[in-house]
This record gives C-alpha cells, structure tokens and sequence, in this order.
C-alpha cells in the first residue's frame, strides 16, 4: 500500500508551494543565544541591585519571544502540493504540524478563480471550492491562477492553439 491517496495517473502539471521563510534553523539558534547573552547579565544586574521582579518578568518576555520565533519557524513547514493529471486536479496541503489532507476534483470541471481584494486563490468544482496559497502575495496568486487556468485547459481541451498536438 502507498502513502499516496490518489489513483495514478499521468501527471501534466505539477508544483509545490512553500510559504517564505526569514529565517534559517541556525539563524534562530544564534538569535536565541544573542537574547539570551543580552537578557540574562541585564536580569542579574536588576536582581542584584534589589529590582528582583524585573528578573521573573524578563525571564518571561524572553520565554515568549522564544516561543513565538519556535512556532513562527514551524509554520513554514506548511505547503500546497498541486498536480494535474489528465483527469484529475490533485490538491495536498500539508500543515505546520506534518497533518495532510487531499483534496481532488474532475479536470474538466475544475474552476480556478481569484476573489475579492486580497485576490484570494479559490479552486474549486461543484459549489464546492478550497483557498490556495494564502501565504502567497497577490501578485504570486495571480501568476499561479495564471499558470493552472492554462494547464487544467491543456488537459480539457488538448487541441487548443498554445498546444502542440
């Protein structure tokens, strides 16, 4: 058995989509150790000249920083995995915590579409429609929208003039 939800198929079109990350592993392990160096002997000074509470309290500025860069890290372990097949539109998105969940819909009737201000990414069929790249920027989404309206209409309609046939 394999770890893959969807039937094979030919796969036409595919692409993986990561959000930006500022900062690398090691980047957050030397800013750890930076905060920790400039907070720690600043903390000492206050407890020894008998400011005792700014010691607890900076230890949980810290503590919360730390923990807000961890989980920020951690959210840029999400991704979109999008393939088009020649029936089939595959859609994976994988959150922060390594959960999967798939969706797929028909080629044919697969609708990609931008809304609203933000330019929100839909893609969807039959009333029923999932948000795409959220932490893509508009101009991404639109270039995205873009490349998967051409793909789906390669896989629908093979003849068109932009396809060799």
């Amino acid at each position: 058995m394999t770890d893959d939800p969807f039937p094979k198929g030919e796969i036409r079109y595919s692409t993986v989509l990561r959000p930006h990350r500022s900062a690398s592993r090691r980047a957050l392990k030397i800013l750890t150790v930076a905060v920790l160096c400039a907070s720690v002997p600043t903390a000492l000074i206050f407890s020894l000249i008998g400011a005792w509470p700014v010691f607890g309290f900076m230890g949980l500025e810290v503590l919360a920083l730390l923990v807000a860069l961890r989980f920020n890290h951690k959210a840029g372990n999400t991704f979109d995995a999008i393939s088009i097949t020649d029936s089939e539109f595959r859609l994976s998105r994988v959150d922060p915590w390594g959960r999967r969940r798939h969706w797929s819909f028909q080629a044919q009737w697969t609708q990609v579409r931008l809304e609203g201000p933000t330019q929100r990414l839909l893609i969807g069929s039959h009333g029923k429609s999932i948000t795409v790249g959220t932490f893509l920027t508009p101009e991404e989404r639109a270039r995205l929208a873009g490349n998967l309206k051409y793909e789906i209409a390669r896989v629908v309609r093979p003849c068109m003039p932009a396809a060799v046939c």
